[in-house]
């Protein structure tokens, strides 16, 4: 099966004002992300799985104005996260978004629900 994986970003958690070790303090540092992975098959079929990840705010020496981030930039910071592009984490996610799509098309169980009294 031919997928398409693309990581969106839902929203962020930021510290309104928030010190590094090196003392450099900067105001609204994004330390969690909310994240989903949407897989589709091109065929209109498509699944979404979701979660969290921490940011490290303990160096803020290349750290970017809330106001001037995208949507691109945070999804990269989050796929670093899991090591990278292609890295064992980042191929693991995208996995369980194909195993969803997957499961969602060919059901291995599913439930039932019983009409007679």
């Amino acid at each position: 099966m031919s997928v398409t994986i693309n990581t969106k970003i839902i929203n962020v958690d930021v510290y309104p004002s928030h010190t590094d070790d090196s003392g450099n303090t900067e105001s609204n540092v994004i330390y969690k992300v909310y994240w989903y992975n949407e897989c589709s098959d091109g065929l209109g079929n498509s699944t979404i799985v979701s979660g969290d990840d921490l940011l490290d705010t303990t160096d803020l020496s290349t750290f970017s104005e809330f106001s001037t981030l995208t949507e691109s930039q945070v999804a990269d910071w989050i796929i670093d996260v899991w090591g990278g592009v292609d890295s064992a984490g980042h191929l693991a996610k995208k996995q369980e978004a194909e195993d969803a799509l997957t499961e969602m098309l060919t059901p291995t169980s599913v439930n039932l629900e019983l009409t007679g009294g």
